[in-house]
C-alpha cells in the first residue's frame, strides 16, 4: 500500500511537472502565432491602405475626366445658346426693320 502511494506521490508530481512544462510550451505556441497574426495583420493592412490608395487615384482620375468632359458639353451648350440667341436677335431686328418699311410705305400711300 505504501509502495502504491509512492508511486501516486511520484505520478502526480511527474504530472505537474509535465503540466508546467506543457503550459510553457503552449504560452510560448500561443505568442508565437500572435506574432504570425499580428505580422500577417500588418501586411493586410498595408495591401488593404494601398489597394484603398489605388482607388482614389482611380476615382480621382475618374473625376477629372468627367469634369472635363461635362465642361467641354458646357461650353458647347453655351456655345449653342449664344448662337441661338444672336440669331433671334437678327430676326428680331430685321422684323422691326420690315415694320418700319411697312409704316413708311402705309404713310407714303396716304
Amino acid at each position: 500500500f505504501k509502495k502504491a502511494q509512492e508511486e501516486k506521490t511520484s505520478s502526480l508530481e511527474s504530472n505537474q511537472a509535465l503540466q508546467r512544462k506543457l503550459v510553457e510550451y503552449l504560452r510560448t505556441v500561443k505568442k508565437s502565432d500572435e506574432q504570425k497574426d499580428a505580422e500577417k495583420s500588418v501586411t493586410d493592412q498595408d495591401a488593404r491602405y494601398f489597394k484603398c490608395l489605388a482607388q482614389v487615384n482611380e476615382l480621382r482620375d475618374e473625376m477629372a475626366r468627367l469634369r472635363s468632359q461635362y465642361d467641354k458639353t458646357a461650353m458647347e451648350m453655351k456655345k449653342r445658346f449664344e448662337d441661338k440667341e444672336k440669331k433671334a436677335q437678327e430676326i428680331k431686328d430685321a422684323f422691326i426693320e420690315f415694320k418700319r418699311w411697312k409704316e413708311v410705305g402705309s404713310a407714303n400711300n396716304c
